[in-house]
């Protein structure tokens, strides 16, 4: 799809005429509203419904819609709370054009954006507007944009929600009862408007997938095929072939052979980067990418990622954070996976000092987040808009919704994100309702069994003082093989990319491929900086993960983005 409007001239592809109302609609994933399920196949429906403009508001899915008003002259676009669909667009004071394909837009500016950049290598990817372009923007969450036909031609941008906590005191076991009533409201939901269509989860190890699994079962989904990778011994394909075993479910594991083999393969490499380089590094999407190519006949695919994400942060929180210099600590002391400042100065070709480095990514910190009195909110804001949004939904719901996928997510459905702002905040320390609503709603008669598998390789799942929590066994041995492990550098059973693992076993193939994709000239990087600082981080577990990936995934955007220019 691409909206050009110039001169109060529109040129547009894909849209969809509303001939009685004089509309017309692009609209990409899909959105319920009053339980109806609305895509492109029923979307004239919908606004022959006599829908006011407050409705919009409310509308609960993954989408991004646009409608063309003749009457009015005047376009709105509207996106979904998550806004994990990638909607591009470039602005100047005579033309706005906008796309859900980055790369339409990249004939008109293909300049990188220096700070983005380095968010990439600091943090794995962009936030709140940004691309690697400069000048081309991604539409943030709950987004409201409106481009008048009338005068000179603007276009305003507003939100029309955000995060704010609702809270409501009960007891705690009626806020349990209450979240497991909304889950399974919401897979009801979707079950009445899928029918009995092939359905794909992707299963892991850990209990955010198999909640779905139990909802789902619970709920009668019963042409359910699961999906799970990693190496052929790593806890996510041990447990998930245990779990799919026991319920007799159609399954599919893709192992070593299926996905590491497109490590350093530049032609799926670059495939990745064009659909999510923009905006994360390509390791992220790269599963995703092989993963479509098994989901010729799955129309709908169920998440569970990332889970609890409420409790997972806001428990952890430091309450006595209160201005944005604390916010901005206490974010870079939680993500300290990337390069540091002063290795990224080290690596760039740019006049920046460390601190103005630092500087650059704290503005964009705070300018990602909003305003809000309430820093848990920013906090969380500053979590899922930018680390969830673009580094993990983004190489999910966007690949699989571009591929006419439909993305089954009760985790992420609003009913229940407004659910858990309205809890106490003691009802979501150490995940406690969470736990609660699985242990003692979720996985109860024959789904029990759930909660009795071992989730990763840190303990089970039983009940203390009625609440559940996670058990750990031998708590102190596992930590010193944790330990030991670090040390030699040995994979952990719950490593999905045994990356050091693959290099033990031919040091040398691995090092020649990891050189000869960064066998390339940059304007913007120091390659023989990169070289040194890559040698230094390939023999280390930690450093091959993350540092050396991240490096590279920076010089092969480069080069996506050269090769592009050079067609």
């Amino acid at each position: 799809m691409i909206l050009k409007v110039s001169n109060q001239k529109i040129y547009k592809k894909e849209f969809i005429k509303i001939n009685e109302l004089d509309k017309e609609v692009f609209l990409a994933g899909y959105f319920f509203y009053n339980d109806i399920l609305y895509d492109r196949k029923n979307i004239k429906s919908f606004f022959n419904n006599n829908i006011s403009t407050d409705c919009f508001k409310y509308l609960n899915g993954f989408f991004n819609l646009i409608i063309i008003c003749n009457k009015t002259k005047e376009i709105n676009i509207y996106n979904d709370r998550v806004g994990a669909i990638g909607l591009y667009y470039h602005s100047s004071s005579n033309e706005i054009i906008i796309s859900d394909e980055i790369k339409q837009l990249t004939s008109i500016t293909n300049e990188i954006d220096e700070i983005s950049m380095m968010e990439m290598l600091r943090f794995r990817f962009t936030s709140g507007k940004y691309t690697i372009y400069k000048n081309i923007f991604k539409i943030s969450p709950a987004s409201n944009l409106t481009i008048s036909l009338k005068s000179n031609l603007k276009l305003n941008i507003s939100r029309y929600w955000d995060y704010s906590f609702n809270i409501k005191n009960k007891p705690l076991e009626q806020a349990e009862k209450e979240g497991y009533d909304i889950l399974m409201s919401v897979t009801k939901r979707y079950n009445n408007n899928f029918g009995n269509k092939p359905l794909g989860l992707f299963l892991s190890g850990g209990f955010d997938s198999r909640a779905i699994l139990g909802l789902m079962m619970k709920n009668n989904f019963t042409n359910i095929k699961t999906f799970s990778y990693g190496h052929d011994d790593c806890d996510d394909i041990i447990i998930a072939k245990k779990i799919n075993q026991y319920y007799g479910l159609n399954s599919e594991i893709l192992s070593d052979n299926t996905y590491c083999s497109s490590l350093f393969n530049k032609r799926e490499i670059y495939n990745t980067i064009e659909k999510i380089g923009h905006t994360s590094y390509y390791m992220q999407g790269l599963y995703n990418q092989i993963l479509l190519s098994r989901l010729n006949d799955i129309e709908h695919i169920a998440l569970g990622d990332p889970g609890f994400i409420l409790g997972i942060y806001l428990s952890k929180f430091d309450n006595q954070i209160a201005d944005d210099q604390a916010l901005t600590d206490f974010i870079f002391k939680k993500n300290r996976t990337g390069l540091t400042s002063k290795e990224i100065s080290v690596l760039m070709n740019f006049t920046y000092t460390d601190q103005e480095i630092e500087e650059s990514l704290r503005n964009r910190i705070i300018e990602s987040t909003g305003s809000n009195n309430d820093y848990k909110i920013l906090y969380y804001k500053w979590i899922q808009e930018n680390r969830f949004r673009n580094y993990i939904l983004t190489s999910q719901i966007d690949i699989m919704i571009k591929a006419g996928k439909k993305i089954f997510s009760p985790l992420y459905d609003n009913d229940f994100i407004d659910y858990l702002f309205s809890l106490p905040p003691e009802y979501y320390k150490n995940y406690k309702v969470y736990l609660n609503i699985l242990g003692k709603h979720i996985f109860t008669d024959k789904f029990k069994v759930l909660s009795e598998i071992k989730y990763d390789s840190r303990g089970y799942y039983k009940l203390r003082n009625q609440n559940y929590s996670p058990t750990i066994k031998n708590k102190r041995i596992k930590s010193l093989v944790k330990l030991k492990n670090k040390i030699t550098g040995k994979y952990q059973k719950n490593d999905l990319y045994p990356l050091l693992m693959l290099r033990n076993k031919n040091k040398t193939a691995f090092n020649n491929n990891i050189n000869n994709l960064m066998n390339s000239e940059s304007n913007i990087f120091n390659m023989k900086n990169v070289k040194e600082l890559t040698k230094k981080n390939i023999s280390s577990k930690f450093g091959l993960k993350y540092k050396v990936l991240i490096i590279l995934s920076a010089i092969l955007t480069e080069q996506y983005i050269n090769d592009e220019i050079q067609k």
